[in-house]
């Protein structure tokens, strides 16, 4: 990752960490892999995400549609149906 990345990701990054070691504390997110590891498969999604909005292969809710279960399925979390987006923004503010 480039200076200027690593920048922009360092404040998101010390934040989801936090959240994340808080939910696997509390059962919520799985302990089988490091956070780091869930940290990178965060930013790549999200990336992912962006690329597929500004190809024009997906809109942006379309997108977030798409994002917040597999990044729920990838850290383990309960299905989508159990969580919803308000409560995961709420931890943002």
């Amino acid at each position: 990752m480039g200076t200027r990345a690593a920048e922009l990701h360092s404040p998101v990054e010390q934040r989801l960490s936090e959240l994340v070691n808080r939910d696997r504390r509390e059962g919520a997110f799985c302990n089988d892999v490091p956070v780091q590891w869930l940290l990178t498969v965060y930013f790549a999604l999200v990336h992912a995400a962006g690329r597929e909005v500004a190809n024009g292969a997906s809109t942006a809710s379309g997108a977030e549609r798409s994002l917040l279960p597999t990044l729920l399925g990838a850290f383990g979390a309960p299905p989508p149906a159990q969580v919803s987006s308000e409560h995961l923004l709420e931890d943002q503010v």
